[in-house]
């Protein structure tokens, strides 16, 4: 009796883990077009995990002192820390807002890559601020939560499917 508890549970896993992004008899294109851009999306969070730990490590070192000082006279001060946490609230509120809209286009995925650049250039600009190690988990928690909703997205289409156009229905 406990075997076959396990199976169904075991087939169960297998559905919602496994067969979750495998191609529906209803919709094959759907599920592998999501598939795709979940995968891109896991790429893209692994390679923003490997720019946080480089940036952990930066850490407490300024940025402009490694670099020459006639670079440093020509890049100019640092931008003000208030300036810098405005804009990275008004990037954090602007790319959630604008998410489902990026991520409906037929071509979702092109974009992924450039969100990544713009995610990791605020550690830069705390680095020559000289502030990354107090601002850190702030810019990491946003790009963290930016990176899951955008899976959550792909997970909710691939569990409960998505109209002709291979996304989400307002209907269903």
């Amino acid at each position: 009796m406990k075997r076959m508890h396990k199976s169904k549970a075991l087939a169960l896993t297998r559905k919602l883990v496994i067969g979750s992004f495998a191609p529906s008899a209803t919709a094959p294109s759907v599920a592998a077009e999501e598939q795709l851009l979940a995968r891109r999306g896991l790429w893209q969070l692994l390679a923003f995990l490997l720019l946080s730990m480089a940036a952990w490590s930066a850490g407490d070192r300024g940025l402009f002192t490694a670099l020459p000082e006639a670079f440093v006279a020509w890049l100019g001060t640092a931008p003000p820390l208030p300036l810098i946490d405005l804009a990275f609230a008004i990037y954090l509120a602007s790319a959630l807002i604008l998410m489902p809209g990026r991520l409906s286009a037929p071509r979702a995925g092109s974009q992924g890559w450039s969100q990544l650049l713009y995610r990791t250039s605020f550690y830069l600009l705390y680095l020559a601020s000289a502030v990354l190690s107090e601002r850190f988990a702030v810019v990491l928690a946003g790009g963290l939560f930016l990176y899951g909703m955008e899976q959550l997205y792909f997970w909710g289409i691939a569990l409960w499917g998505g109209d002709e156009n291979g996304r989400g229905s307002a209907e269903e």
